[in-house]
């Protein structure tokens, strides 16, 4: 969840009070902070896939709107599994399957036109479990961690 001032149209920070009322409503009592994960170091690469912010990708505060990041990644992802990155990690019946759990992390802004990099890479010690990492330029945006049923 993102706050954003009226005035300023920038994220603000939740206020702990409304962190601390609302803790218990939240899904499996987790966290309202998902963790920025760092992305493996050779020999492992990860996968570039780039995809251009357009301009129904924003919402009223000239900001990418937060579904359009979980279509970013599922789009890498798809391109990730199309190039082989993900064998031995992923396979397309467990993306079939379905996502078990989706994280997103935000890490800072993007808007109409800009281009972002989306990093996909297998997340160490998850089963079925893929990190997208989204960067514009060299600065971090957003990162989606998404997790996957077991295929039958």
């Amino acid at each position: 969840m993102v706050l954003i001032d009226p005035a300023t149209r920038r994220p603000t920070p939740i206020p702990d009070d409304w962190r601390q009322h609302y803790a218990p409503l939240c899904v499996r009592h987790q966290p309202l902070i998902v963790p920025r994960q760092s992305p493996p170091q050779p020999p492992r690469p990860d996968h570039a896939y780039t995809t251009t912010v357009a301009w129904s990708d924003v919402d009223d505060n000239d900001h990418t709107n937060f579904t359009s990041y979980v279509r970013f990644a599922v789009d890498a992802l798809h391109h990730a599994s199309k190039t082989g990155l993900l064998d031995g990690c992923l396979t397309k019946a467990d993306i079939s399957a379905g996502a078990s759990e989706v994280k997103v992390a935000y890490l800072g802004e993007s808007g109409d036109g800009d281009v972002l990099h989306v990093h996909v890479w297998c997340q160490r010690d998850v089963d079925r479990t893929v990190v997208c990492s989204m960067d514009r330029d060299t600065e971090p945006v957003c990162q989606v961690t998404l997790s996957f049923h077991p295929s039958h």
